[in-house]
């Protein structure tokens, strides 16, 4: 803080009917504590800004959760925004191939009810019901969609689970990736997972296409 107060001071002329803006996007998926205190700091530094005649904007994005209250500001529901249901309605007829049946007609109409005006959402989920359709299970579809969690996290959470052939490799991509020292090149996270789970070296062709296959 001490820092930032001094960069504005110091540099006062120089930034002197100046605009800094900053986007900050997912705090749902910060602890709620660092986000208090992370807008308590930018309200500070808003202040410091304001005495040194700099223009300074945040713009903060999230779900609708955590519940926290800003003091000043504006704010707006993007799905409560004029066009943002339009072009959830224009992914799906675009994306979604089940052809135009009538069953498919009630498909779209309950994947864009159900999305709850998440566009993360739909994309995983159009995903999940092209290749439900691809594998010749169009009777199938309404189902899978009712059984798809109406929450993102939990979404997440089973298309992470769902594949029990794969789990251990699975399991042991992501601590890889997680846990390396730096990023890892393709031939790196192969030789990586092949060295635990004991496969037979192969071509670099095979491997690109083991590499892509695990690390979904």
């Amino acid at each position: 803080m001490t820092v930032i107060s001094f960069f504005f001071n110091a540099r006062g002329d120089e930034l002197e009917k100046s605009t800094i803006v900053c986007f900050i996007d997912a705090l749902d998926e910060c602890d709620e504590d660092e986000i208090r205190d992370m807008i308590s700091f930018f309200q500070r530094v808003s202040e410091i800004a304001v005495s040194a005649g700099v223009r300074f904007q945040v713009l903060f994005s999230s779900r609708h959760y955590p519940h926290i209250t800003f003091p000043k500001g504006l704010s707006f529901v993007l799905e409560g925004q004029e066009g943002h249901t339009q072009d959830i309605i224009g992914y799906i007829d675009s994306e979604l191939k089940i052809g135009h049946s009538k069953l498919a007609e009630v498909i779209r109409h309950n994947l864009q009810e159900k999305a709850a005006g998440i566009f993360m959402w739909v994309v995983l989920v159009v995903e999940i019901l092209n290749k439900e359709y691809d594998g010749g299970r169009i009777l199938e579809l309404q189902k899978r969609l009712r059984d798809i969690p109406a929450d993102l996290h939990e979404l997440f959470r089973d298309i992470l689970t769902r594949d029990q052939q794969y789990g251990g490799e699975l399991l042991l991509c992501i601590q890889c990736v997680l846990f390396a020292k730096q990023p890892l090149e393709p031939i790196q996270l192969y030789f990586a997972i092949s060295a635990s789970v004991e496969l037979e070296v192969v071509s670099d062709p095979k491997i690109q296409l083991y590499n892509s296959s695990t690390s979904r």
